[in-house]
């Protein structure tokens, strides 16, 4: 057996716990408004603009595809509820001018985050698409969604 380097192994093991999390939970996204193929922020528009139901298309870790299944988000101003076939996790939603904060409070998914978990994303909108990125488990977890 090979001798692997303990942080990155540890690192290796946090993305795996993040990606797994993702895949059974979804991710929690606002909603984008209709205004074409400019981005947007939270600072650019109101709260309108995260407001309702995204479908997750894909996800990537390090720019590499790593899933397809869909999700479903659901955002209001302060909160957000992310469900799949599997589980759902439900909590109080963030957001800033160019990140989004989702803590949770309920969830019925397997693994390591459990109520009190914060997980902080960045975010842009381009008309009904709505890109989320994490980069606090050593690689960057990238989401697209589509609002429905």
């Amino acid at each position: 057996m090979k001798n692997i380097n303990r942080s990155k192994f540890l690192s290796i093991i946090a993305l795996l716990l993040l990606l797994s999390f993702i895949a059974a939970c979804g991710s929690k996204q606002p909603e984008a408004t209709e205004t074409g193929p400019s981005t947007t922020t939270a600072a650019s528009g109101s709260t309108a603009a995260f407001k309702g139901t995204w479908i997750r298309q894909a996800t990537y870790a390090n720019n590499e595809l790593v899933g397809q299944d869909p999700a479903t988000l659901e955002l209001t101003a302060n909160s957000y509820k992310s469900s799949t076939n599997a589980c759902s996790t439900s909590g109080d939603l963030e957001v800033k001018k160019d990140s989004m904060v989702m803590i949770v409070k309920q969830t019925d998914c397997p693994g390591p985050i459990g109520p009190g978990t914060r997980v902080t994303y960045t975010y842009s909108l381009a008309g009904d698409q709505m890109t989320i990125i994490n980069t606090e488990y050593g690689a960057e977890v990238k989401e697209e969604y589509k609002k429905k």
